[in-house]
């Protein structure tokens, strides 16, 4: 009886709880802890059925074999009774404790700019390399390019820091945590590893994360043996009118979670992108790719804007040959990304290159990275007159070791475009 009354009650209010999130839960972050509390609470009645049942089993077994019933049988099954009692109370607060901690949520974050509706977005998205189209929804999960998150004053909870227009509240690009741009737009999502660079490729382990919480443009799964969850690569016609609706100049990388010279993005849809950026003169675009072959093979089948930054990851050595390829397109401006840098990269031909960026890696597995290595780097684009812009030295996170070499910051630049 003590049990029902403590129980019972709980049950109640975690269910009430679980009714309101439903109908104001802002996004699909919410809704999945939704879940797994109403799960907890499944799982408190079936230990309190448990439980009660073995207070009855009790009293059954006294009445049968009244004082003659072994010590140690009693003993055992008031044991087992108490274990499930107290679990299924736990369980009951754990579900309340949840609850109440998704309302606090929801009524500090009604003022956050993110919660004032959404619409659905245009066009219709489309899974590279298959005819089928996923069906147009609301947009409710989260921002389409997520790389620049913080923590909102909840346990665990991730909120992107700027939200896009597709939120229904205005031309808004989403900030880039990227010191060398300033947002970032993704008409193309997912990717597959072709080099030792991919190794721990943080897009990858982003999309699965994105996935996992409802993110419309991550419910694409690639090859397990090259891609993950929420990668495969999957084309957004619905973004490419984005850059239109920004009201300032911005520095923009394009597909920072995709390759947009991946064999499975068609050519046309790159046309389409090139397009976008020479009829938004006002922006700089920055591109980056290590399919170097096929940016190079239909180099002369594009329209070039004099706005758009080509550039090639040089991670190691064994793709210096990238370089080669990059300098036969007729991109205006020309950069390098040696990073993550994996081995030093000595004799660097840095003719008509503009910009070489330089960093170590980050994450749980992040490769080391000599000193030497940069610091020749460094001295190799000096001699050339090349601008220079050293990101990080890396580690566990991008910021654990700081970005100063020599006592200083490098963050040199090509020129932008016109009015960024």
């Amino acid at each position: 009886m003590l049990l029902l009354l403590i129980a019972v009650p709980l049950i109640i209010l975690a269910g009430v709880a679980h009714s309101i999130l439903q109908a104001y839960a802002p996004s699909n972050v919410l809704i999945r802890h939704v879940r797994a509390a109403r799960s907890t609470v499944r799982m408190a009645i079936g230990l309190g059925g448990l439980a009660f049942g073995c207070a009855l089993a009790v009293q059954e077994i006294d009445r049968a074999i009244g004082a003659g019933a072994p010590s140690w049988l009693n003993l055992v099954v008031l044991v087992l009774a108490w274990d499930a009692i107290k679990f299924t109370v736990m369980a009951c607060l754990t579900s309340l404790e949840s609850a109440v901690e998704r309302i606090r949520i929801i009524t500090v974050g009604l003022a956050h700019p993110w919660f004032r509706g959404t619409r659905r977005a245009k066009g219709v998205e489309r899974i590279a390399g298959s005819s089928r189209a996923a069906p147009r929804r609301p947009v409710t999960g989260v921002s389409n390019v997520a790389a620049d998150t913080r923590r909102f004053p909840a346990r665990g909870v991730l909120w992107p820091t700027t939200v896009p227009e597709e939120r229904g509240w205005g031309p808004i690009a989403t900030h880039s945590a990227i010191e060398w741009t300033e947002v970032t737009w993704n008409p193309v999502t997912g990717c597959d590893r072709v080099a030792a660079g991919c190794d721990n490729c943080y897009a990858l382990t982003l999309a699965k994360r994105l996935k996992a919480m409802g993110a419309e443009k991550y419910q694409n799964d690639g090859d397990p043996r090259t891609s993950g969850p929420g990668f495969g690569v999957t084309l957004h016609p619905s973004s490419l009118d984005q850059p239109y609706r920004w009201r300032s100049p911005k520095v923009v990388f394009v597909n920072s979670m995709s390759d947009l010279f991946h064999a499975k993005v068609p050519l046309d849809f790159i046309r389409d992108i090139f397009d976008v950026m020479r009829e938004t003169p006002q922006h700089t675009y920055q591109v980056l790719t290590k399919r170097a072959h096929r940016m190079a093979r239909v180099a002369d089948k594009l329209d070039w804007p004099d706005n758009l930054w080509m550039g090639v990851s040089v991670e190691s050595l064994e793709v210096v040959d990238r370089i080669d390829h990059l300098r036969a397109t007729p991109a205006a401006t020309r950069f390098l990304s040696c990073e993550p840098l994996l081995t030093a990269l000595p004799g660097l031909d840095l003719e008509q290159i503009d910009w070489v960026i330089a960093g170590g890696e980050s994450g749980p597995h992040a490769r080391p990275m000599d000193p030497e290595w940069v610091e020749n780097i460094r001295d190799q684009c000096l001699r050339a007159d090349v601008a220079f812009f050293f990101k990080q030295w890396g580690g566990r996170t991008p910021k654990a070791n700081g970005r100063e070499l020599d006592g200083r910051t490098w963050d040199d630049m090509p020129a932008l475009a016109a009015g960024a």
